[in-house]
């Protein structure tokens, strides 16, 4: 079967960017935050928020309070959008902000206890949000401890040792009940990436 796309919109009314947030909360696809390239050699984060109800039309709800930042973990749990870390250009982050509405955010926690991370795996399964793998930017480590919490604000460490390797980079979602992980990459050294797959019902034993 040949997959066919369609364009939606040439030029949102969005900055340009890459590595943002992206949920779908409340009949609205959302994107948060980013990279922006400014010029040559010029770059930034963004913390702007936006939502759209079919790609064409977007909104700008407005700049959030959390700081600028891309590659962070973003999900929709108990009917609101959580932001999960990422990086803001000089460190890694761990705190945690939640809304409803896009308008009002709380910071659930400043400083999680899984420390500093972007682009890892993040997901809602079994009544609980999910953090797992991931880059530390400032230590240049690759990480693979996985961690749950059912209220965002404490968290237990499920294992340190999934059985894959540490990583980060790679997509992440929930199918028949299991979390699953695709390939993925150590970002400090461009020449590894992966192309296996793994799966887990319960976030400790992985397969």
């Amino acid at each position: 079967m040949k997959a066919i796309w369609q364009p939606v919109l040439d030029n949102a009314p969005w900055p340009s960017r890459d590595s943002p947030g992206a949920v779908v909360h409340r009949d609205h696809m959302w994107i948060l935050g980013g990279f922006e390239m400014l010029g040559a050699n010029q770059f930034g984060r963004l913390n702007d928020v936006w939502r759209s109800p079919d790609g064409i039309a977007w909104e700008q709800i407005g700049k959030a309070p959390w700081s600028a930042r891309n590659l962070p973990g973003c999900v929709v749990y108990k009917d609101a959008i959580w932001m999960l870390g990422g990086f803001d250009g000089e460190s890694s982050l761990s705190d945690i902000w939640r809304t409803d509405d896009g308008y009002r955010w709380d910071r659930v926690v400043e400083r999680a206890p899984w420390g500093g991370r972007g682009a890892f795996g993040c997901a809602v399964h079994r009544d609980m949000i999910w953090v797992f793998g991931g880059v530390n930017w400032e230590n240049e480590l690759a990480l693979g401890d996985i961690w749950c919490s059912d209220n965002g604000e404490h968290w237990d460490l499920v294992t340190e040792d999934p059985g894959w390797t540490e990583r980060g980079m790679f997509p992440s979602l929930i199918w028949q009940d299991r979390i699953w992980m695709f390939g993925g990459g150590v970002y400090h050294d461009r020449g590894t990436n992966f192309s296996d797959v793994w799966s887990s019902c319960d976030g400790e034993h992985w397969d």
